[in-house]
């Protein structure tokens, strides 16, 4: 009986440590529900905004959005003009991300603290890790209409007290 106990336990040691019982692996808080907007999303319609790098006279609209459980991956056309007719290249930035519940009262929407890790290739899956907080994101995604509503930024009245958008104005973009 005393082998048998032993037997018992050792293989539910071995088990919970499979499902992660020795450490917490899941970026995911309790409750933050991603199931709507996890996946690959592609540009239906999105703004044209100004580089946050304001010595260049760049614009830019993100056009992917690969959403994961540890990450975001923000691909996007760069131009030179504020139409964003004449476009110059394209980049995909890599974040890591940190989620939370969206607003109360607002349904399937999450924010996220996208922290920016560099730039990603995707011809040999690397990052080029750079080490710049100014390009922190405070973002919110909603899924409505079977379309991923993607906010970033805002004025002071679009936004709350810690910078999250509140997604009460038009989406920085929509997806499908």
């Amino acid at each position: 009986m005393n082998e048998m106990l032993k037997i018992v336990i050792y293989l539910l040691a071995i088990s919970l440590l499979g499902c992660g019982a020795g450490g917490n692996q899941n970026p995911i808080p309790q409750g933050v529900d991603l199931t709507y907007i996890y996946g690959d999303w592609t540009e239906i319609q999105a703004n044209c905004q100004p580089s946050s790098n304001t010595s260049l006279a760049e614009y830019y609209k993100t056009v992917k959005i690969e959403v994961r459980l540890d990450h975001v991956l923000l691909v996007r056309k760069v131009y030179s003009d504020d139409n964003c007719n004449t476009e110059k290249n394209e980049i995909s930035d890599w974040y890591d991300t940190k989620w939370f519940n969206g607003p109360s009262g607002l349904l399937n929407s999450v924010t996220a603290n996208l922290t920016y890790v560099g730039l990603y290739t995707s011809s040999n899956h690397t990052i080029n890790k750079v080490n710049s907080s100014e390009r922190n994101l405070k973002v919110m995604f909603i899924f409505k209409d079977e379309l991923l509503n993607y906010y970033e930024g805002g004025l002071i009245n679009d936004i709350d007290s810690e910078g999250y958008p509140l997604g009460t104005t038009q989406p920085t973009g929509i997806y499908e």
